[in-house]
């Protein structure tokens, strides 16, 4: 907060978490070394590059499902369209429609 000490990512997070509005600071470290992994460093190991990205995909998949069913409750469906569908196609953003019940 303004006019106070600077704190530790880890002490925010655990604050953060305390007070509800992330789950784990864990999986938030976790995501974080991910995306920094994939943004900030050039990786010349394709292997590595592939298995980053399939956690990546992984993360982001969770993360839409998790939101989904807190906001529109454990019912609700999630249908993917636009580009993303087919994987011969390039787009820069995931369409999703969600359905209620």
């Amino acid at each position: 907060m303004l006019g106070e000490t600077p704190k530790s990512l880890l002490d925010v997070l655990s604050y953060a978490e305390k007070m509800g509005w992330i789950d784990n600071s864990e999986a938030f470290i976790s995501a974080r070394k991910l995306r920094n992994l994939l943004v900030h460093e050039y990786m010349r190991d394709p292997s590595l590059f592939l298995e980053a990205l399939g956690l990546a995909d992984e993360a982001t998949t969770s993360t839409i499902r998790t939101a989904v069913a807190e906001t529109f409750g454990e019912d609700a469906n999630i249908w993917l369209f636009g580009s993303r569908v087919d994987d011969n196609k390039r787009g820069g953003d995931i369409d999703l429609l969600i359905e209620t019940k």
